[in-house]
Formats: C-alpha cells, structure tokens, sequence
C-alpha cells in the first residue's frame, strides 16, 4: 500500500477588494466597488452604504420603507438591482444562512414583476397591535 505524505490543504488567505482595485469599479447601474470607500467593500453609487448590510435589514425582515427611512438616499431601484446581483452570483453570500435571504428576495422580487404588486414593501412579519 502506498501513503503520501501531502501537506494539509492551506485556506487561501481573504484579500479584500480594497487591496485587488487601483479605481473604483462600477457594477450595474447603482452599485460600485471603490477602494477608498468603506475598505473597497460594495456600496451604493453616491453613497457610503455597504450592500450587505442592506441586504441583511431586509433579510431581518426589514420592509423597503424601513430601509428607504433609514437611507434615503439609496434608490429603491438600487436595492432591487443589489438583490438580483446578489441572487445572481455573489458567492460569500450564497452561504447558509444568507443563501436563504437572498433566495426569498430574489424570489419576491420575480413574483413582483409578474404580478406588477409591491411585495417587498410588504414587512415578512405582521406588526403586534395593541
């Protein structure tokens, strides 16, 4: 029987964006990588709002009113185009638990366009009354 001795697989080390672009990289219409803005992590064209965290409000249940309320300044057409990229191929969030979020996003804003309603203004969860 014959053993090699191979070395343990090494994780490659993470390499932020802010160390991979020189200038800022636009993706899509509203969304844009810039090296000198929030650690080159994905934001909003104009803004200092990163992507995730974003996606995260509205995968905590968040509706588009409370996002709009809290960054006004992020187009609700930012925020759909944000979805479908995610949806679409960002593979860090195509992990458990994300991969679910972005799924059920995705999902709301096709069932959106074929109906013509407004889901995702809708909150996930029905409010307490008193």
């Amino acid at each position: 029987m014959r053993t090699t001795n191979k070395a343990p697989r090494k994780e490659p080390e993470w390499v932020s964006a802010k160390d991979l672009f020189d200038a800022p990289v636009e993706i899509g219409d509203y969304l844009i990588i810039h090296p000198g803005i929030c650690h080159g992590k994905m934001t909003f064209k104009g803004t200092r709002v990163p992507v995730q965290t974003v996606l995260t409000f509205l995968g905590m249940g968040k509706s588009m009113g409370y996002i709009r309320k809290g960054w006004p300044r992020v187009p609700r057409e930012a925020v759909e185009e944000a979805i479908k990229i995610a949806a679409a191929g960002w593979p860090e969030l195509l992990r458990a638990p994300y991969d679910l979020i972005i799924n059920r996003l995705a999902s709301a804003l096709a069932t959106k366009k074929m109906r013509g309603a407004s889901l995702i203004d809708e909150p996930s969860r029905p409010r307490r009354t008193a």
